[in-house]
């Protein structure tokens, strides 16, 4: 049998963010894509980093804040052909909630927690 890889179960649907959003834009696109958080994109679509929806609500009381004063800067991602269980000990053990999947360092996917949970979940 064939071992699962990050292509195999990440979500191909990747909204990136840009850097230079403010607070409340991103707040808005992350709640109206019903999504937790997304990477983050300078103008050239490099990665920089991570915005989730607890570094939003980290940082509501000061609504002019921009993305890239907020995020998590990215510190791992993964290549597509990287081994399922590899991602989970990566994420348990920097307490990740969510990987970057990427290609030739733009990113291509997500695996989050949920995904992994819905592999335990179909066993």
């Amino acid at each position: 049998m064939k071992e699962l890889t990050a292509r195999d179960v990440m979500s191909r649907t990747v909204m990136a963010v840009r850097d230079d959003l403010t607070l409340g834009q991103v707040a808005g696109l992350l709640a109206d894509n019903e999504i937790s958080g997304a990477p983050v994109e300078d103008d050239e679509g490099s990665l920089l980093g991570v915005v989730s929806v607890t570094d939003v609500n980290r940082s509501a009381a000061e609504p002019g804040l921009k993305v890239r004063q907020i995020m998590t800067p990215i510190a791992d991602t993964v290549a597509e052909e990287t081994p399922v269980p590899e991602i989970a000990r990566i994420m348990v053990a920097n307490h990740y909630h969510r990987m970057v999947v990427t290609r030739r360092e733009k990113p291509v996917g997500i695996v989050s927690s949920m995904d992994l949970l819905k592999l335990i979940a179909d066993l």
